[in-house]
């Protein structure tokens, strides 16, 4: 063993003793020493079998060195540079100057040698829409960068990347991280995998008046490697909008932007589409971003909806490939129509957005053996507030209320009391009211006098009948009401509007309310 390769073990076998990991360098010295030592062997072995302590050519650890278990211990790695970056070309990428260990054979334990490789530049991205992984290759101790289809094979070949680019010439680019042992590259492989890119906090979405938004500095994650996001302010960085149309077939990029819309959502697929939000509904913009880069992009929500459907959809399941693949979902920021604030703003990291629990009663188990009844031993109170005021003008056409409705399952039934608080400016208009509820359901409205009577059979869809409401006063009516459901679940929804069309609003206020009372 030369001198070289003693020091270089001495000085790694004094890490461990100390409590120490050595690092890269340490090793890259190591390598270094016993390849030398390897062809001093071979030029000292003249020729063939059996000529002095092995074979020429074979390159032969010495005993200090096998002991150190490198070659299994160690995984192929980036020990220094190898940083993914924008080409000078369009369209291209550059990987920056690098030293890594590489197996000289597909052998899981083969062994390891050291290669460098000068920084290269402009490697082309060959088709748009396609995801390449960046993959450094051995390739006889000549190393190559060479983007493909499918992963490294993580001996003579190691991905340190992807890369991905659209018909415009835009790029996004991640970077592996492999510079970890086998065990520690394994953990990380299981967390991309499982989680992709995550916010782990910070980041935080506020509404800064007139449909801007900023966010914080936050940091994020992919596998084991780390991403500092930068702050964000729409109105001065500016983001993308992504909607997917019809005409043309394709996702539509819109950049530049400052200020979420109001006015639309997008008909996924259909033409051209954008479509109007419905009066007095929302819909949800989704934030995402690229850590690569930093840059911010905006989804638009795929349907209309009342406030509190709309609080609960789930993020869009279809992307562009390069979001899907790069980007991080942030969080979503739900505008009302025609709206000049955000009426809610849901982070990540606040919010699951999807996850495992049973949403259907028959997915439970123990349904087998049927014994319900000796369940159903308690009665459920509950409240469903109205949580903002909601107006109404020249229209006597009954209209959901955006609040005040509540979900009912198959041969249920409930009772319920909706209080009402109306406001009008003259009298009448009065207030014109009604219901819709499921199919083979029935509704039923107690006396209002409390006095107790006949009660009225209400018609699905249909005004039951008028309430009085007297001017620059708060109006408040009691509505008792019984549903006794059918063969199908759904909703009870309540509806109004003006008995007599004014141009004068007329109100419904925040802090009406259905109370509720059922079986549980």
């Amino acid at each position: 063993m030369s001198k070289v390769t003693d020091a270089a073990i001495a000085a790694i076998v004094a890490k461990f003793e100390n409590g120490d990991v050595p690092d890269g360098t340490d090793f890259s010295t190591l390598i270094t020493a016993v390849q030398e030592a390897a062809q001093d062997h071979e030029h000292n072995a003249g020729g063939g079998s059996g000529a002095g302590t092995g074979d020429a050519g074979q390159v032969v650890y010495p005993a200090g060195i096998s002991g150190l278990f490198l070659d299994g211990a160690l995984s192929p790695m980036i020990l220094t540079g190898g940083e993914i970056q924008n080409g000078t070309n369009a369209g291209t990428l550059k990987v920056t100057a690098l030293t890594a260990l590489l197996r000289a054979s597909t052998d899981e334990d083969g062994v390891l040698t050291v290669v460098s490789k000068a920084e290269e530049d402009n490697i082309a991205i060959s088709a748009a829409e396609t995801t390449y992984h960046v993959v450094l290759q051995y390739n006889s101790g000549t190393p190559l960068i060479v983007l493909q289809a499918g992963s490294a094979n993580g001996t003579t070949e190691i991905g340190i990347g992807k890369a991905i680019r659209n018909a415009a010439n835009f790029r996004w680019h991640r970077c592996s991280g492999m510079r970890l042992s086998n065990g520690v590259a394994k953990l990380h492989q299981r967390a991309a995998k499982l989680r992709d890119i995550e916010l782990l906090g910070g980041s935080a979405i506020s509404d800064e008046g007139s449909l801007n938004f900023e966010m914080t500095a936050g940091d994020a994650y992919e596998g084991a490697n780390h991403y500092a996001l930068d702050a964000f302010a729409s109105l001065t960085d500016k983001f993308t909008l992504i909607y997917y149309g019809d005409t043309p077939t394709a996702w539509q990029l819109v950049a530049d932007q400052t200020a979420i819309p109001n006015d639309e959502y997008n008909d996924y697929g259909a033409d051209p589409g954008l479509v109007d939000i419905a009066s007095n509904q929302y819909t949800c913009f989704w934030v995402y971003q690229t850590p690569c880069n930093g840059n911010v992009y905006v989804a638009y929500g795929r349907s209309s909806d009342k406030l509190a459907a709309a609080e609960a959809i789930q993020p869009p399941s279809t992307l562009p490939l390069f979001l899907a693949e790069f980007g991080m979902l942030v969080g979503c920021i739900i505008v009302q129509e025609g709206g000049s604030t955000f009426a809610t703003i849901q982070m990540v990291t606040d919010r699951f957005f999807s996850g495992t629990a049973v949403a259907d009663h028959g997915e439970l188990s123990g349904l087998d053996d049927d014994d319900h009844s000796a369940y159903v031993k308690r009665v459920e109170i509950g409240v469903l507030p109205k949580t903002a005021d909601e107006s109404v003008t020249n229209s006597v056409v009954l209209q959901d209320d955006n609040h005040l409705f509540l979900s009912v399952a198959a041969y249920e039934t409930v009772y319920f009391v909706i209080q009402a608080l109306f406001t009008c400016i003259t009298s009448p208009p009065n207030v014109g009211y009604g219901f819709t509820f499921p199919a083979g359901g029935a509704l039923y409205r107690g006396d209002t006098s409390r006095t107790g009577g006949a009660m009225t059979v209400v018609v699905s869809g249909v005004q039951v009948g008028a309430l009085t409401c007297t001017a620059n006063k708060v109006n408040q009516w009691p509505l008792r009401m019984f549903y006794v459901g059918g063969a199908t679940a759904g909703t009870v929804q309540f509806q109004w509007c003006q008995y007599i069309t004014s141009a004068n609003a007329l109100t419904l206020l925040k802090g009406s309310q259905i109370q509720i009372w059922r079986n549980v």
